[in-house]
């Protein structure tokens, strides 16, 4: 187990950063925690024992402490971003061609989502296959807002909005809000969809 040794820039909670350092490998993506009732910002300068939501020991001024670390505990690099919102893309086009391989290529093989009110639909060709379903009943345009992208390591966790457009043969188009959370898990594919589940919005 690495010993983390706390190199602080000001007092924690007095919006000063906390800099984590370890002896192990450098990653400077950044954390976000509390020490005590404290709140603390900083970098964290080795994901090898980073886990979120777990509670972790720190020397800090020569004291061991607990540092509880929030699930907003990661904030996403920009090629990270970059990689997922490009997937969003796809998934979207995928509706506005009705090609629900397009929209089926940024899950990954064993992904899983949990559709409202429906059983869940596990691995990529049954999701192609549950996509294609959705697309035949009307669903033919989807718009998706990122609201917030945490995560670190291999996970990233995103929060969104969308509004699915339904126009069904002979009828009148009409517009459903959605609200939903995405696990992204890296792989050798890169970014992929590996958990997805929504809900409708009042």
């Amino acid at each position: 187990m690495s010993r983390f040794m706390g190199v602080p820039e000001g007092r924690p909670g007095e919006g000063n950063p906390v800099v984590l350092r370890t002896r192990g490998d450098m990653d400077t993506s950044p954390l976000r925690g509390t020490v005590g009732r404290k709140s603390f910002s900083g970098s964290f300068l080795s994901t090898n024992y980073y886990v979120c939501g777990k509670t972790r020991k720190l020397l800090f001024r020569g004291k061991t402490l607990s540092v509880a670390m929030e699930v907003r505990c990661g904030m996403v690099a920009d090629d990270v971003r970059k990689a997922i919102d490009t997937a969003n893309e796809r998934f979207m086009e995928g509706f506005v061609k009705g090609d629900a391989s397009i929209t089926a290529s940024g899950f990954a093989e064993e992904a899983v989502v949990f559709p409202p009110d429906t059983p869940v639909v596990q691995g990529k060709k049954a999701i192609e296959n549950f996509w294609a379903t959705v697309m035949a009943s009307g669903v033919k345009e989807v718009q998706l807002a990122t609201d917030e992208l945490v995560g670190s390591g291999e996970y990233v966790h995103e929060r969104g909005t969308g509004i699915l457009t339904v126009r069904p043969a002979g009828g009148t188009p009409t517009e459903q809000t959605i609200k939903y959370v995405v696990v992204w898990r890296q792989t050798a594919d890169g970014w992929k969809n590996l958990w997805d589940i929504w809900n409708t919005s009042p």
